[in-house]
């Protein structure tokens, strides 16, 4: 047998590698996507009154005439297997997406993302009733940390809250519990099938959620939409794609990448200050995302292998 033009006798080290190495790239160009893409959307909030649900029904659009074609192109039936699952998806990602942008809008850049990149942890909260899981003692203290570093990311003070930093939170747990409902949808529909029906679906949803706060805005703002949407769009397959790759743990340290890509866009591009909480709050987020998928685990795991 041959793998990549290398004789395959057995030893599977030289094929497991292949993959992570791509799965490690695909998940990388995910994350920088996925920031590029609420970079584009803080932009048009900046240059015009639009509302964020356009920028996210442009996304959704995109994202299911190419899911579309995917389907019809691999011949992929459209019928779901499970229609309860894909509907709730729809509803808790199309919920997330959009309170997403809109904190985009009324706080950093830097913050939104680090407030919706918190998902994991309540993933990790919320897989007991909705997965039947159990939770493993040992994430207990992450899942803690990461509680800590949420209050010192939104810093509430006597004044309140930042309103875009609520929603970007909000989003992050609706987001948990997509991920959850995804976890259970995958068990009977394949990632493309649901992708479809979540831009689809989502699309409808979202324009009609959208329609009384429409902006009637210029050409060069629907275009910026379309760039926004397509760098989402593309981020969302390229962690589909790169997830068959790499393992959970693994992943969960490049995709909180997200986090560092999105910092760097929001000094360079809008200036921000990144103030002493939120560097904190970010890399005590940072250590309790990638501990609660497994990862510090798995590398003390790697480390001890080759020591012996």
């Amino acid at each position: 047998m041959f793998f990549n033009g290398f004789t395959y006798r057995g030893d599977y080290s030289l094929c497991k590698r292949s993959h992570m190495y791509k799965g490690i790239f695909y998940m990388s160009v995910s994350a920088i996507l996925f920031a590029a893409s609420a970079g584009v959307s803080k932009y048009i909030n900046n240059m015009s009154d639009i509302n964020p649900m356009q920028i996210t029904f442009v996304r959704f659009a995109i994202g299911a005439v190419f899911a579309f074609y995917l389907m019809l192109r691999l011949k992929i039936p459209f019928r779901p297997v499970n229609l309860k699952f894909v509907f709730l998806r729809v509803i808790f990602n199309t919920v997330a997406v959009i309170f997403f942008f809109i904190g985009i809008q009324h706080t950093t850049l830097t913050e939104a993302n680090m407030l919706n990149m918190t998902y994991p942890a309540f993933v990790f909260l919320l897989s007991p009733f909705i997965n039947n899981e159990h939770i493993k003692k040992e994430y207990i203290f992450y899942l803690l940390f990461s509680m800590c570093a949420i209050v010192l990311i939104l810093n509430p003070s006597l004044n309140g809250f930042n309103y875009g930093n609520v929603l970007s939170l909000i989003s992050g747990i609706i987001a948990g519990a997509g991920v959850c409902v995804l976890r259970e949808s995958r068990k009977y529909d394949s990632s493309i099938v649901i992708l479809f029906y979540l831009m689809a679906a989502g699309g409808v949803l979202n324009f009609l959620m959208m329609i009384p706060y429409f902006k009637n805005v210029n050409h060069y703002i629907w275009l910026m939409a379309i760039i926004s949407g397509s760098l989402g769009v593309a981020g969302q397959f390229a962690i589909t794609f790169g997830a068959k790759y790499i393992s959970a743990a693994a992943g969960s340290i490049v995709s909180t990448t997200r986090i560092f890509w999105a910092a760097l866009m929001g000094i360079i591009f809008f200036t921000e200050i990144l103030k002493w909480n939120t560097v904190v709050g970010g890399i005590m987020l940072f250590i309790s995302v990638v501990g609660i998928g497994g990862g510090w685990h798995a590398l003390i795991q790697n480390f001890r292998g080759k020591a012996a």
